[in-house]
C-alpha cells in the first residue's frame, strides 16, 4: 500500500513508523499517532485514519468501516494489491461536502 502511494516499502516494518506512514497517507498530521497511546482515544483515532485512507484511496464509506477499520489486515492487502489508485490531492470530507451543496 506504501509503494503504491509512493513512499518507502520499508516503512511498513518498523510498528510506530508504519502507523505515522498510515497517518501521513490518511492526510492527517503525525501528533495523531499520541492519540493510539489514550484508550478511547485509539478507537477514535482508528476511525478517523480508516476514513481518511478510504478518501484517499477513492473507497466508498461501507469499504471503510468494513475493511479499513473492522478487518484492516484484510483491508490493506485489498489497497496493496487490488486495483485501487491512490489520490493524494483529494480533498478533506468537510471540504466535498461544502462543495456538493454549493453545487446543488
Amino acid at each position: 500500500m506504501q509503494r503504491r502511494a509512493g513512499r518507502n516499502g520499508i516503512d511498513a516494518i518498523v510498528p510506530i513508523v508504519n502507523l505515522y506512514a498510515i497517518l501521513k497517507l490518511a492526510g492527517m498530521r503525525g501528533w495523531w499517532l499520541i492519540a493510539y497511546l489514550f484508550p478511547v482515544t485509539n478507537v477514535i483515532a482508528a476511525i478517523l485514519v480508516a476514513r481518511g485512507l478510504g478518501r484517499r484511496f477513492d473507497r466508498d464509506a461501507l469499504f471503510t468501516i468494513v475493511f479499513l477499520f473492522a478487518l484492516q489486515p484484510i483491508g490493506f492487502l485489498i489497497l496493496g494489491f487490488g486495483s485501487a489508485r491512490f489520490t493524494p490531492d483529494s480533498p478533506p470530507l468537510a471540504a466535498r461536502d461544502i462543495r456538493s451543496r454549493e453545487l446543488a
